[in-house]
């Protein structure tokens, strides 16, 4: 619902916010354009406007987009303390799945509009149970790889539009059987999370190291 603040109520609202996004002279800005703020600035206002109704639950869709990275850190960081002081639930939609492990408790993977795994941050970034989150851990430039190729999956990424009646990444997924191609399957309770692939006990085991370079798969952004 709406605030229906006056200009002087408004004003008077938002500027202790932009000061604790870290808006620097938060007076002066209120003057300015969107165009004559830097990406990371115009992140930091929206995210005011975003607390100004005082929410129970903050959406951040892609909070850091066109971010260099030490910007998307200080944005992440700002967005992670202000979630713990405030007391809000964070739903946070990003491709980053390094960046989404530093603030977030769970993570949900998607592909094609299908949700494809759910897991505590943890447990997904320590054994995945899907291919395609396998895929998108192993992707991750490493260290101790340097000078090795990402291994790449083939083919496109998939538009909702164009999910398929049986499962979603079957058509680029290594594993995939013939019983992958009968029918989708269903999201389901396991272990701790929530997995939909018809081969997770005999995949499971072959996914335990997702950062080696022979890891099943890579990431295609999605």
């Amino acid at each position: 619902s709406r605030l229906r603040l006056s200009t002087g109520e408004a004003r008077a609202r938002i500027l202790p916010l932009l000061a604790l996004v870290g808006l620097p002279n938060a007076e002066d800005r209120l003057h300015q354009y969107p165009h004559e703020l830097s990406g990371g600035l115009l992140q930091r206002v929206m995210l005011a406007a975003a607390l100004a109704p005082d929410p129970r639950l903050l959406i951040a869709d892609e909070p850091t987009a066109a971010l260099d990275v030490m910007t998307q850190a200080q944005v992440m960081a700002t967005i992670d303390h202000l979630r713990r002081e405030r007391g809000l639930a964070l739903l946070l939609i990003g491709h980053d799945l390094e960046l989404t492990a530093v603030v977030c408790d769970r993570i949900a993977v998607m592909y094609a509009g299908c949700l494809l795994e759910e897991q505590s941050t943890e447990d997904l970034h320590t054994q995945p149970h899907h291919p395609y989150t396998a895929g998108l851990l192993a992707s991750r430039p490493s260290l101790q790889l340097e000078g090795t190729r990402l291994p790449a999956i083939p083919g496109r990424p998939l538009a909702g539009s164009e999910a398929p009646p049986y499962c979603v990444f079957a058509d680029r997924c290594a594993h995939a059987l013939e019983r992958c191609r009968s029918r989708r399957p269903p999201l389901v309770n396991y272990g701790a999370g929530r997995v939909a692939c018809a081969r997770t006990d005999e995949l499971t085991p072959l996914l335990t190291a997702p950062t080696a370079a022979g890891a099943a798969g890579a990431t295609d952004g999605h």
